[in-house]
């Protein structure tokens, strides 16, 4: 497996939050994030990794609402996990002791 500079456990928080985001939110967390004149040419096109951390960065995330209603905690991890700056995600050792698990 080839390990790209700068990759710390930080990317697997951004991939745990997009699982969660798609159980909770049951539907796919690029289509809701990205807004939609680029949401075409993404689909059409296959991103490369620069494209790719870019949009992470750039795109603001949106949550609908009704996940933050059915589930205060689920919302709360979800924004913990989706930061767009690495270093201000929740670590992976700390996932399992976020309220979401504990109730």
């Amino acid at each position: 497996m080839k390990v790209q500079k700068g990759y710390t456990n930080k990317v697997n928080s951004w991939q745990l939050g997009m699982i969660l985001y798609a159980l909770l939110a049951t539907k796919l967390f690029t289509r809701d994030i990205i807004p939609q004149p680029i949401s075409d040419s993404i689909y059409i096109k296959k991103l490369n990794d620069r494209e790719m951390y870019k949009l992470v960065k750039e795109t603001p995330i949106q949550i609908p609402e009704e996940v933050k209603l059915k589930t205060p905690e689920g919302y709360d991890l979800l924004i913990k996990l989706l930061q767009a700056d690495p270093n201000l995600r929740i670590p992976v050792s700390e996932i399992l002791s976020h309220p979401y698990f504990q109730n």
